[in-house]
């Protein structure tokens, strides 16, 4: 989906010159908005069919905009989702349009997600194991009497049926699904990850343990027995975790579900959100998805670049490494179509033992999968993700005062070989907690950033002919990112002129934009050019405005700016195009307005290759974004670096 820009353009009276000089004016899209909805073409006899969108404002800090906006285009809200700037509305496809031009707005269609392992029962002749405790080292924390003991895991999935496992250890929770008790789990898979995590192994006489058999757990339910759920129902399940985490002690967010992205990490709600809830303080794991081996198969929101994202290991019931495989299943990196390295590490998912949930949708569906009368077996990276997050509850009942970026860095740098050493496969490693509990010194600075352009108008509507017209772009890049080059390609402003206030267009002035490059340094938030408004590098082209009109003056009758701006931020790699409104249509005292739409990163084409250069700087597989002990080598990863093929090639393709 487009994501788009709305520019206020002031007045200023100028005998010689009209400058178009780039800010960021939110609030004007509001009113640019209902012009359009004011002067657009009626509406269609027969009343259109509405679908069920996400809507948020990527620049704001509250969802403010993006409700005003929904209404302006008549749109319906259904709710505030409580992150990402996001709420739920039902529009029609003409609405949606329209709220594509606002900017800064991203709609975002509210699909189905399911919860789903990548099978239960059996794999061939694999004996079921529960093994991962002894495999990860989290036993070897147990014996010195680290269980996870005072930390709280959100579990967002189907539920936690509260079965005596987990008794004492239920902290809160919340229903999402429409149901009415969040530790009554139908569908089951929610229980099964919640026993990876944190069972206490009562029900099996202490044979089938989670990770962290001392963690408490809140269960954040978002679907029922179907085990299906909506986007915007997991997106609030992540918003009521933030707002929750301080009264409830929630340390650590368990997210064993994904969805094939198609946006940025950029633009997508979901990772927007997840990065809320990072930044947050709350360390968030998540599953990497079950649609391997091939490349680009990593789901949201397991492609944000700041989260955990754990791929899955087949220990074939051994407490040894030695035979250690990398399921077929188990999604593989870059992701797509950011191109970063992804999954962050693996741990067990291959025929693992964990809860069972009798009479649930899984348990009633699999009969082959139950094991005695209390347990059940499964495969899939939801059960690699509840693994690490149980051992993110050891780490930090060991730091509590870990951020979650020093957790990561314990994790990555800690991670014991993997079987396979390819960086898009296994990530860092497999999952070593109690090397990680153990290093004290370990820092890893993965950085992210934006960019972003809009702006305003400096000028009159009168033009004396013969008069120079400058223009040019500012680029506003907030947050942190690496030292980033940021140009104007093929860019022009074209400002249509008529010899009469409300007459005609006669004929157009174009201010071809080729100026720069412009260097940010790495770390910073900057906008670009940073030279005063007087200086000519403020702008990236010059033009004279001819006689049109003869000796008369000229007025503006609209103008429009298209081009592309070209970062080596590889979030926002963008094209932008900007239309501006004639100021009549706003009323004779009205600030002009104008709507832009950007489109952001497209999805890979099947066979086709992602670029990783950009990717290495900010991953964590670069050295130079660490320091401090335990700093993970980067054998094998330099000749990935230059680009990675998604897939096998569509047919035809070589």
């Amino acid at each position: 989906m487009a994501r788009g820009s709305t520019l206020r353009i002031g007045s200023r009276t100028s005998r010689h010159t009209v400058r178009l000089r780039f800010l960021v004016v939110a609030a004007a899209s509001v009113v640019a908005l209902s012009t359009v909805v004011e002067v657009g073409p009626s509406a269609a006899i027969a009343t259109p069919s509405t679908s069920s969108y996400i809507v948020s404002d990527l620049s704001g800090t509250v969802a403010t905009l993006a409700l005003q906006a929904v209404d302006l285009v008549g749109g319906t809200i259904v709710q505030a989702l409580g992150v990402a700037n996001a709420v739920e509305a039902t529009l029609t496809l003409p609405e949606v349009d329209l709220l594509e031009l606002v900017p800064g707005i991203e709609v975002t269609s509210n699909i189905t997600i399911s919860l789903q392992a990548a099978g239960y029962g059996m794999a061939g002749t694999q004996t079921p194991a529960a093994v991962y405790p002894q495999q990860s080292g989290a036993a070897q924390l147990w014996a010195k009497g680290d269980t996870g003991q005072g930390v709280n895991v959100a579990v967002l999935d189907t539920g936690i049926e509260a079965l005596p496992d987990f008794s004492g250890r239920l902290v809160g929770g919340v229903d999402l699904s429409g149901g009415t008790s969040p530790f009554v789990d139908s569908y089951g898979h929610g229980t099964f990850v919640a026993g990876l995590i944190a069972s206490s192994g009562s029900s099996s006489g202490g044979l089938y343990k989670g990770e962290a058999p001392g963690a408490g757990l809140v269960a954040v339910k978002v679907a029922g027995a179907s085990g299906s759920t909506t986007l915007a129902t997991v997106i609030e399940g992540v918003g009521w975790t933030i707002a929750n985490a301080a009264a409830l002690h929630i340390r650590v967010l368990n997210m064993s579900l994904g969805f094939e992205p198609w946006e940025s990490s950029s633009l997508n709600p979901l990772d927007q959100a997840v990065q809320a809830a990072w930044n947050a303080g709350i360390v968030v794991v998540t599953s990497a998805g079950n649609a391997g081996p091939f490349n680009g198969t990593i789901l949201s929101p397991g492609d944000d670049p700041l989260v955990i994202t754990a791929g899955a290991l087949n220990d074939n019931g051994s407490t040894s490494a030695a035979g250690d495989t990398i399921p077929s299943f188990s999604s593989a990196g870059p992701t797509d179509p950011d191109g970063y390295f992804k999954p962050d590490l693996v741990a067990s998912g291959k025929s693992v033992i964990s809860l069972a949930d009798p009479g649930s949708t899984v348990y009633e569906d699999n009969p082959s999968a139950q094991v005695g009368s209390a347990n059940f077996v499964g495969s899939g990276t939801s059960f690699s993700a509840a693994i690490t997050s149980g051992a993110v509850a050891l780490d930090l009942e060991m730091h509590p005062s870990d951020t979650p970026n020093d957790v990561k860095a314990r994790l990555l740098a800690t991670a014991s070989p993997g079987p396979t050493g390819n960086p898009f496969v296994d990530g860092h490693g497999e999952l070593n907690i109690a090397a990680a509990v153990a290093d004290n010194a370990v820092v890893l600075s993965q950085s992210y950033g934006h960019l972003a352009t809009t702006g305003s108008m400096d000028g009159t509507l009168k033009i004396t002919p013969g008069s120079p017209l400058e223009a040019g772009y500012a680029f506003t890049m907030p947050g942190t990112h690496p030292s980033a080059v940021v140009q104007v390609v093929g860019a022009s402003v074209t400002l249509p002129v008529s010899c009469t206030p409300s007459g005609a267009s006669t004929a157009s002035i174009t201010v071809n934009l080729t100026e720069g490059p412009y260097t940010d340094a790495a770390g910073s938030a900057a906008t670009l050019p940073t030279s005063s408004e007087s200086g000519a590098s403020s702008f990236q082209g010059m033009t004279l405005a001819p006689g049109l009109c003869g000796a008369a003056a000229m007025y503006s009758s609209g103008a429009e700016l298209t081009g592309q701006v070209v970062s080596t931020d590889p979030l926002n790699a963008l094209n932008f195009q900007f239309h501006y409104l004639d100021a009549a249509i706003l009323g004779a005292h009205a600030s002009w307005s104008a709507l832009s739409s950007q489109t952001p990163l497209d999805p890979v084409a099947l066979g086709a290759n992602v670029s990783l250069s950009i990717p290495w700087s900010m991953s964590s597989w670069n050295p130079a974004n660490w320091s401090g002990l335990g700093a993970p080598s980067s054998s094998g990863t330099p000749t990935a670096v230059s680009g990675s093929r998604l897939r096998p090639p569509a047919p035809g393709l070589p």
